[in-house]
């Protein structure tokens, strides 16, 4: 069965190859990236876990790592003698990951072929492996089936799509689903498509969404400071591009050169999801005879745009902005998460491919907490609504903060399941790990 999967990951590869490519440029330490995705490690790493009983937690990019930041500090607290140590696939996730926990193992997933994960496992020994969100990685699940380590999908989501892909293919997964001890799942019905693909309804846990349960890592004299500093005008209103795709920051600066003619104090931010694209971004802003800073030198105030082109600082800007808009959503990648900008109250406008957190969007949309633009013309429509209208920006990002305060507490839930597996040894359901841990 092995070899089957190693073929099917070797003719992905093929496909995969090209995105390799672009992300081993993102990285500085590309031996590295190489060596751990080969699963070669130095000797330094080994050391580090030598001795220590490990939980191994694989998130794949930024938005992962930082649904993971309370998980992971939760454990690290409560596990007296043991270790997490945390994996990646991008570089970007890598960077924010070794940011936000300076004193435990970060390192690259290992490429799914037998041999290399069967290299993984013996450098990391894990006692438990848990997969962020549904990344069932066969060769991976069925090596550590075979050490005796068990593995548990934490923060759980199966789309539709994604459902019937692997309804094709159910009798190669099958081997593979039976093998994961435990899915801990964001809704009903990321549950109900588990047991269609034949995951057993016993064991699978409904615990909510880790990314409701956001941090803040700003205060608000610190918001403000950071804003005096830099927009330090009392008229100045600014809007950010959150996590913005190629094509939308065009489109992000072709709305403000008109909303400036009516709203001069307004300032863009432009924080890119790939900041190596920053400089491109600078060379059209500048081209559109705006005058542009980029973060990672910024030392005077903002006179009309700010690209950030570092990694992990997009979210305490969303503390200083007025409006924000969500990337990924006016092209086709599915949308960024708009978590983050909620936390801090703030309205949010987006465009309308969403379906990498659609539940969220409905809710906002349902609640009025952001509103859907389909192009341009509604995004510059709906923004000089919201400047005209100060109190409904206000009243709209109220009830974006109130839709996250509701859904938050799934990270208490899955620490509180995965620290009372441990203790035991077993399978046990929801109840009776919530009340061994309360």
């Amino acid at each position: 069965m092995r070899f089957l999967y190693d073929i099917a990951f070797t003719l992905f590869s093929i496909f995969y190859f090209p995105f390799f490519l672009g992300r081993l440029r993102q990285e500085k330490e590309k031996g590295r990236l190489i060596a751990q995705r080969y699963g070669v490690f130095s000797k330094e790493f080994k050391n580090a876990l030598k001795g220590e009983k490990v939980v191994w937690i694989h998130a794949v990019s930024v938005g992962e790592v930082f649904a993971a930041r309370p998980l992971v500090e939760k454990l690290g607290k409560d596990l007296t003698g043991w270790k997490v140590a945390l994996s990646t696939v991008t570089p970007t996730g890598q960077a924010v990951a070794r940011k936000l926990f300076p004193g435990h193992s970060v390192f690259y997933f290992p490429f799914d072929l037998s041999g290399v994960v069967k290299r993984t496992l013996a450098a990391i020994k894990p006692s438990l492996i848990i997969l962020m969100e549904t990344e069932i990685w066969p060769n991976l699940i069925l090596a550590a089936h075979k050490d005796g380590v068990p593995v548990g999908v934490v923060n759980g989501r199966l789309s539709q799509a994604s459902s019937k892909r692997y309804g094709w293919i159910r009798s190669l997964i099958k081997p593979v689903l039976e093998r994961i001890n435990f899915f801990l799942v964001q809704f009903q019905w990321d549950s109900d498509r588990l047991q269609e693909i034949g995951v057993p309804a016993s064991r699978i846990e409904i615990t909510g969404n880790m990314k409701f349960d956001v941090t803040v890592d700003i205060s608000d004299d610190e918001a403000r400071s950071l804003r005096e500093k830099f927009f330090p005008s009392p008229k100045a209103r600014v809007l950010i591009g959150g996590s913005t795709h190629e094509g939308e920051e065009k489109i992000l600066i072709g709305v403000f050169r008109k909303l400036r003619f009516e709203f001069p104090e307004l300032k863009l931010v432009l924080a890119p999801r790939n900041v190596t694209r920053s400089g491109n971004i600078f060379d059209e802003v500048t081209e559109n005879g705006f005058r542009c800073k980029r973060y990672a030198n910024l030392s005077a105030p903002v006179e009309d745009v700010l690209i950030l082109d570092t990694m992990g600082e997009l979210k305490k800007w969303y503390a200083v902005a007025d409006l924000a808009f969500m990337g990924g959503s006016l092209i086709r990648h599915g949308g960024q998460n708009p978590i983050e900008a909620a936390i801090f109250k703030k309205p949010v406008l987006f465009g309308p491919h969403v379906f990498n957190f659609q539940m969220i969007y409905d809710r906002l949309k349902t609640e009025q907490g952001g509103y859907e633009v389909l192009n341009e013309t509604e995004l510059y429509d709906f923004l000089k609504k919201m400047l005209l209208a100060p109190a409904l920006a206000r009243q709209t990002g109220l009830k974006a903060y109130d839709l996250v305060q509701k859904y938050q507490g799934a990270t208490q839930k899955n620490a509180e399941f995965i620290l009372n597996f441990l203790k035991n040894g077993n399978r046990v359901s929801l109840p009776e790990a919530i009340g061994a841990a309360l």
